[in-house]
């Protein structure tokens, strides 16, 4: 069951790694306000990451990173830009029932990262006969769309 947005006693962002060449295994991260992962060491790698964005903020304008720039990235990772190794990674939506919302792209990453730094990334739209709303890239632009009008995923095997 969703909590509501207002008065939650949780972190807007749970998961905050500075540290350099952090492995994870199976990192599950769900329902947050803000990025839900915010991954600024240099080096290490995630194998497998499991997320789904909040059901029910209470506006597009509430849950946007910039003006302009719909919604939040799952996950985020500005300060280092040379060395990250992401694999198995999957993001889903589903908005409550009359509320629309969009998210530019789940995965944000920086545009230096060598070739094939990402393996098997997915997005997908939950129950497209209640949700609205959806995600419309993989990540930073790439990998197509998973909306109510799309159907219900979007892939990119590897990236850049």
């Amino acid at each position: 069951m969703a909590t509501a947005w207002a008065g939650r006693s949780i972190p807007p962002t749970p998961a905050d790694r500075q540290r350099r060449h952090v492995t994870a295994y199976g990192l599950f991260v769900e329902h947050y306000q803000k990025f839900e992962v915010i991954w600024n060491g240099n080096g290490g790698s995630v194998i497998f990451f499991q997320n789904e964005m909040p059901y029910d903020p209470p506006g597009q304008t509430a849950w946007m990173e910039a003006p302009g720039v719909l919604g939040l990235a799952c996950t985020q990772n500005r300060r280092f830009r040379d060395q990250l190794q992401r694999y198995g990674m999957g993001s889903y939506s589903f908005f409550t029932p009359g509320s629309r919302h969009l998210r530019l792209e789940r995965f944000e990453v920086p545009g230096s990262l060598p070739l094939g730094s990402l393996h098997d990334l997915l997005t997908i739209f939950l129950d497209p006969s209640k949700g609205r709303g959806g995600i419309l890239n993989v990540v930073n632009g790439v990998g197509g769309s998973s909306t109510i009008a799309t159907g219900c995923s979007g892939r990119s095997g590897e990236y850049p």
